[in-house]
């Protein structure tokens, strides 16, 4: 039956095109997520300790918007941390200065492998 082959041939044509568009959307998203540096204290990081901006502490952030760089610094001890950013897309660094002489800064940043460390004097805007 003629108009049966045609059915057939349009439905085969709209699910090939479905599987189509699922697998580029895939694509695109795997190749579109941010990519940080990650080391810290965290259970699955490595320590900061050593960090060289390298592969082996880039990481993929499936939902993150930006990459964060954290330094605390308290009686000549000094903690960093890198990681995928969570909550809002924003770029700059905040300075705090905590009790006991503490300081704590936290740098945000909205590129790939852009959270090398924390870079003072630039202020979120």
């Amino acid at each position: 039956n003629p108009q049966l082959q045609s059915i057939y041939c349009l439905y085969n044509m709209v699910t090939n095109s479905i599987k189509i568009i699922i697998i580029l959307s895939t694509i695109i998203a795997i190749t579109t997520q941010l990519q940080c540096y990650s080391c810290g204290m965290g259970e699955n990081q490595t320590s900061c300790h050593n960090f060289v901006p390298s592969s082996s502490f880039l990481i993929s952030c499936p939902s993150a918007l930006s990459c964060v760089s954290t330094q605390g610094v308290f009686e000549g001890v000094r903690v960093e941390t890198r990681e995928c950013g969570q909550g809002r897309e924003r770029e700059g660094c905040i300075t705090r200065r905590l009790g006991g002489g503490a300081t704590a800064t936290i740098c945000s940043c909205k590129e790939d492998k852009c959270n090398v460390g924390v870079e003072r004097g630039k202020e979120f805007e």
